[in-house]
């Protein structure tokens, strides 16, 4: 009865949608978006600005009914500035000397971090996202665009992990999996397989010039500092160092190297002695532990990060808590030749250094200013060391960044955002 469905149509209070058996072509127009505006609920505003991923400034674009809009999204906190950081509408930090992209922002993503450059200088990203599950998750940027891919799933996923890419360019993840060990390999799909019954504690995973893997992780009790490496069958694993002292766990942020020869070299917090440690294993050979520094009273040697020179020398950041300094230990001949220099000494509560040299051996290292909120650069040109805030992320978040150095000579970054719980790229221009 069409006196009913314009009655009712009046009650809904929308359009009078009879039509005469005259209508015109317009008529019959109206009559359709009548019927579209019913079926269509305007977003807010504030869903309008969240959907189009916009913190700031005015925003004109057309709403989920395909109308268009104009909406002011909100303004930034200073030092933040609206597309500071390079994206249009999105807060960040104004620096001319880096370009910063969004990696990934579908949730709660970037906690635990690391980052790997192929032969290319292709970036690829290991991350976890705690959106709703927690997940392990790799990111591929190629040509401009990111491309996310989930890898695994579960209440430790992600928890400790690094990457790292081989001479032919196979990519492998390392990662905590129900509290072991596991490597994930890149393919259609990726494959894992279980590294060690245990042990899935700081991983950190580096490749020879041969694509050898190698590993060095700590025990699920901090009892021992443990090292991996691949062979022709399989996984094999040994203790680098056992615990001295009850109650104080060993092996804590440890990274490694292997040098030209296949020694293997191990950066790691000695919380035995709270020092910074290092060992060094030569091809064929046993273990030997040292102190790369000390302190008389207070603790050193947290969050390392060890390259090696073009020597075969070991180079390691770190943090010293004893006065809350950035610095960088160097070995010299022997295990009494260890030197170390304040990158950083603003009174800052850091974490998470990373460090990489570039192919004239300058050394570059990023880390976390909990003061400032920040993630900072750092580059030693001839005897003076040159730094610069690179994003302001929010204070208190763990800081997590990793670094890489292209062939180029130029700086790339990964971090996480806590402001906005997303996953950053930042890179020299």
């Amino acid at each position: 009865d069409l006196g009913v469905d314009q009655a009712q149509a009046m009650d809904r209070g929308g359009p009078d949608l009879t039509a005469s058996t005259d209508s015109s072509p317009d008529d019959l127009l109206a009559r359709d978006r009548g019927y579209q505006d019913m079926a269509c609920q305007p977003e807010s505003d504030a869903q309008f600005c969240s959907r189009n991923q916009a913190e700031c400034d005015e925003l004109e674009a057309k709403d989920n009914c395909g109308k268009a809009r104009k909406v002011t999204c909100g303004s930034c906190n200073a030092p933040l500035t609206c597309g500071g950081g390079g994206t249009a509408n999105v807060c960040g930090f104004a620096n001319g000397n880096w370009a910063t992209q969004i990696v990934d922002s579908q949730g709660h993503v970037g906690r635990n971090v690391a980052l790997a450059l192929d032969n290319n200088d292709v970036a690829h990203v290991a991350y976890q996202d705690t959106t709703s599950t927690v997940a392990l998750k790799h990111a591929l940027l190629q040509g401009g665009t990111w491309t996310t891919a989930a890898l695994d799933s579960g209440p430790l996923a992600a928890e400790y992990l690094d990457i790292a890419v081989t001479p032919a360019g196979a990519v492998h993840i390392a990662a905590r999996r129900g509290g072991q060990p596991t490597l994930w390999t890149r393919g259609a799909p990726w494959s894992a397989e279980t590294i060690h019954t245990f042990g899935g504690r700081h991983v950190a995973l580096t490749v020879d010039s041969t694509g050898k893997l190698h590993l060095c992780h700590g025990d699920s009790r901090g009892e021992l500092l443990l090292y991996s490496v691949e062979g022709r069958s399989g996984w094999s694993t040994e203790t680098i160092r056992g615990k001295a002292l009850s109650g104080q766990p060993l092996g804590a942020y440890c990274d490694l190297a292997v040098d030209a020869s296949g020694g293997v070299h191990v950066s790691y917090e000695n919380s035995n002695w709270q020092r910074l440690g290092y060992a060094f294993k030569p091809s064929g050979g046993s273990w030997k532990n040292e102190d790369a520094a000390k302190a008389p009273q207070g603790k050193v040697g947290s969050y390392t990060s060890i390259t090696l020179d073009s020597a075969g020398k070991p180079l390691i950041s770190y943090f010293r808590l004893v006065d809350k300094t950035i610095a960088l230990a160097r070995r010299g001949t022997s295990a009494a030749s260890w030197s170390s220099e304040i990158v950083d000494s603003t009174g800052i509560i850091a974490a998470h250094t990373s460090l990489a040299l570039d192919s004239a051996g300058a050394p570059h290292l990023s880390y976390f200013d909990s003061t400032l909120g920040a993630v900072r650069y750092a580059v030693k040109q001839g005897s003076a060391w040159s730094k610069e805030t690179v994003a302001v992320v929010g204070s208190g978040t763990g800081g997590f960044n990793d670094l890489a150095v292209d062939s180029g000579g130029k700086a790339h970054l990964v971090f996480y955002n806590a402001i906005a719980k997303r996953l950053e790229y930042a890179t020299q221009k």
